[in-house]
């Protein structure tokens, strides 16, 4: 269980680093961002970029299951 809280802590920071916000339950994360209609732009490449480094991250901690991933980038 100290382990989950440890992990789930740094991808928070991960997370912030984008300015966008995590909400986590169990085993289902959920990001959102809080934009206005004219940074749609703008607001999809945080998103995408944020992506990218959770991706990063779990595959730094080995949290990314080969067999059940397509191996995909998300950018």
């Amino acid at each position: 269980m100290m382990k989950f809280i440890a992990f789930a802590a740094e991808m928070q920071e991960v997370v912030n680093r984008h300015g966008v916000s995590f909400h986590g339950f169990a085993d289902d994360s959920q990001l959102s961002k809080h934009i206005l209609v004219n940074e749609i732009h703008a607001g999809k490449c945080m998103m995408i970029d944020c992506i990218a480094d959770i991706e990063l991250w779990c595959r730094s901690h080995g949290l990314i299951n080969a067999d059940k991933s397509d191996g995909s980038s998300a950018a």
